[in-house]
C-alpha cells in the first residue's frame, strides 16, 4: 500500500486497511484479496467525501496485491474514493508525464528485471525534490 498527499490521511487509511485486514482473516479464514481490500478502503474515502460532518482525505492511495485466485493486481484509489484497476500506474506531481511513459512500455516485450529497470528510470526522471517536500 503506496499513500502520497497528506501524512496524517494516510496513517489513518493504513490503519483502516490493517483493521480490515484483520477482520476479514478473521471472518473467512484467508488473506483479504487486494479487490476486496481497495474496495474497502474507497468505501471509507468516499464516506469522508460525502459525509459534511467529516474532512475529506487528502490522499491517493495505490494498493498492490496477489493472492492465489486472482494473481497479481494493482489499485488506485483517488481522493474522492473511486477505485479502479491498472497495469501500471502513477499519483503525484509528474503523474501524468510518468503515466504517459509507462504507457510505452509493453509488458510482453520485457521481463521482469528489465521492467523494473524502466520504471526505476522514470521514477528517478519525474521525481525532483522541491523545496515544499
Amino acid at each position: 500500500m503506496v499513500v502520497t498527499g497528506l501524512i496524517p490521511d494516510g496513517r489513518a487509511l493504513v490503519w483502516s486497511a490493517r483493521s480490515e485486514s484483520n477482520s476479514y482473516y478473521e471472518f473467512h479464514g484467508i488473506p483479504i484479496p487486494g479487490k476486496v481490500l481497495a474496495d474497502r478502503v474507497a468505501a471509507v474515502i468516499h464516506q469522508h467525501t460525502m459525509q459534511s460532518w467529516y474532512r475529506p482525505y487528502g490522499v491517493v492511495v495505490i494498493i498492490a496485491s496477489h493472492d492465489e485466485f486472482n494473481g497479481s493486481a494493482l489499485h488506485m484509489i483517488d481522493a474522492s474514493g473511486q477505485c479502479y484497476g491498472y497495469f501500471g500506474c502513477a499519483a503525484g506531481k509528474e503523474r501524468q508525464m510518468a503515466r504517459n511513459e509507462i504507457e510505452k512500455l509493453s509488458p510482453k516485450d520485457h521481463s521482469c528485471k528489465e521492467a523494473a529497470f524502466e520504471l526505476a528510470k522514470i521514477c528517478l526522471l519525474y521525481t525532483s525534490p522541491s523545496p515544499r517536500d
